[in-house]
């Protein structure tokens, strides 16, 4: 059988540290539109995580999604719409 080679497989035990457990007030954190977010993927929660390849990318926050919110960021020269759990970003 051919192996899975999905956007998580070999990175789940290796991206940051999987012992860190986020405090309450991070998971409810409220963010305003047009506010700057840097994006950081918490390995122990993979829902609403961001594609590894936009660890660390700071962008502004055009709207929300549910619990998720939409950030925009620069990629080369085209803008792109993520979008990512309160978990997976930090104010800047």
């Amino acid at each position: 059988m051919k192996r899975s080679k999905g956007k998580m497989s070999k990175r789940t035990r290796k991206v940051g540290n999987n012992a860190l457990k986020l405090t309450a007030s991070v998971l409810v954190k409220k963010y305003e539109i047009g506010q700057k977010v840097a994006i950081v993927p918490h390995p122990r929660y993979p829902a609403g995580m961001p594609h590894p390849k936009y660890k660390g990318r700071v962008g502004k926050i055009i709207g929300k999604k549910g619990k998720a919110y939409e950030i925009e960021i620069k990629d080369g020269e085209k803008n792109k719409i993520i979008i990512a759990n309160c978990e997976h970003i930090k104010e800047v």
